[in-house]
């Protein structure tokens, strides 16, 4: 034990030299010259909550083969009210209905029906379990019909072989499970408008692939069977927040904030037209040294793309409750605050000072009333933003069980106990139970 801790020991020290040693590498002096600069940061104020504050997450446990997915989605939500309280949906709705959680069951399936026009078609369909106020008393097949139109539309227009469109298809099943978290709180929105969405997890819910002409806002649209522009009026009342983060990212953010004094409350970064304007003569100094790639690589850092098709974009920012533990903070905004473009014969950068400004004062109020009351854990997050995923997690009990229930009715659909079905997920439950 004593070898192995030394060895751990070693390669703790390589690691740490390492580290340091990747601050001299130009890109990354670059950025973080790029981050100090677009970056200013404030103390969270201690402020009364004005609105009511609805935090959404959601679990999942997938089943899956090389042809089919199977993905069971637990979404829900709690309100912090304006006295502080946790509420249920339905009590927030006027909706005795509405569950704190509720199951969608999503399952697609690739090259499943014949098509003229295709030599690859994907079929979706999405279910719930019991009363779903996501769905609202939508009719989950004919949603599930226009889903698979809309994405077999796209695909017959994109130039890929049928392996690459394979891959992306299994990307597609996860891009749709994982939009319904943002879309049930949209629909929560737009039945009860003046409040602050909280979501957990990154805003960005989709890896643009080149060539792929998906559709991301069209499906998002279906999705929660809200009309594109008004979807993107309630889009301007939700924040995700992020718990993880890349190393680098939380570096930078770390050094962003040991500037300033340790106060109890915590901190958060923001951007006005200041020092956007010192960040994007950064960003020009970057395409001057390196290059314009690398620019607009590292100006991702901050504003990134998320529904192309939509012209919508995700602006971050880090946020600390305690001075430790760093989380990111995201708004949904109409463009970059920083773009690159290429008219006449050298790159310049385009900074929009107004949607910096605007930003600016979006953060300075909706921050606060977000963290104006923590949960009483690690990182001090906002209350009602952990407490929901408690609610809604698929933790291993749970899954242990939907494993094996679905492997007794596979025996009972196929009369066998060796139908590759079978096989496929009784070695994963045992593998991932640690049976073997």
């Amino acid at each position: 034990m004593n070898v192995f801790s030394e060895i751990l020991e070693k390669y703790a020290k390589l690691m740490h030299s390492d580290y340091l040693r990747s601050r001299e590498n130009i890109i990354v002096r670059e950025r973080n010259r790029l981050y100090e600069k677009f970056y200013k940061a404030a103390y969270i104020p201690l402020v009364s909550q004005e609105k009511p504050v609805v935090f959404v997450d959601s679990g999942r446990l997938d089943l899956e083969t090389d042809v089919s997915s199977l993905t069971i989605v637990n979404v829900g939500a709690l309100i912090r009210n304006k006295e502080g309280e946790l509420i249920l949906p339905g009590e927030y709705l006027g909706n005795p209905e509405a569950p704190l959680a509720e199951t969608i069951i999503v399952y697609s399936s690739i090259g499943a029906e014949k098509r003229e026009d295709m030599d690859l078609s994907f079929k979706i369909i999405m279910e719930p379990v019991g009363y779903s106020l996501f769905l609202d008393g939508r009719d989950s097949y004919k949603i599930s019909s226009e889903l698979s139109e809309k994405i077999n539309r796209d695909l017959a227009s994109s130039r890929m072989n049928i392996a690459r469109k394979t891959r992306i298809l299994k990307r597609i099943h996860s891009y749709i499970t994982q939009l319904i978290e943002i879309g049930y709180l949209a629909r929560i929105i737009s039945r009860k408008p003046g409040c602050i969405g909280v979501v957990d997890g990154t805003l960005i819910r989709w890896l643009s692939v080149k060539g792929a002409r998906i559709s991301g806002y069209r499906i998002f649209s279906t999705l929660s069977g809200l009309d594109e522009a008004i979807l993107e009026t309630h889009l301007d009342s939700i924040i995700g927040i992020s718990k993880t983060s890349k190393f680098t990212t939380l570096a930078r953010a770390f050094n962003l904030f040991n500037k300033y004094e340790k106060r109890e409350n915590g901190v958060y970064g923001y951007v006005d037209s200041e020092s956007a304007r010192a960040a994007a003569n950064v960003l020009m100094d970057i395409i001057a040294k390196l290059d314009v790639d690398v620019a607009e690589e590292a100006s991702r850092i901050f504003n990134r793309i998320v529904f192309q098709d939509g012209g919508i974009w995700s602006f971050r920012i880090p946020v600390s409750g305690d001075f430790k533990q760093i989380f990111h903070a995201e708004y949904y905004t109409r463009e970059p605050v920083l773009n690159i473009i290429h008219e006449g014969s050298k790159p310049t950068v385009k900074v929009n000072e107004k949607l910096a400004e605007h930003l600016a004062e979006k953060i300075h109020y909706t921050l606060p009333q977000v963290f104006a009351i923590r949960s009483n854990i690690l990182g001090l997050p906002p209350y009602g933003f952990m407490e929901v995923d408690r609610e809604v997690r698929i933790d291993k009990h749970k899954a242990k069980i939907i494993y094996q229930s679905f492997l007794v009715k596979l025996h009972d659909i196929t009369g066998r106990e060796d139908h590759p079905l079978i096989q496929v997920f009784e070695s994963t439950l045992k593998m991932r139970y640690g049976y073997r």
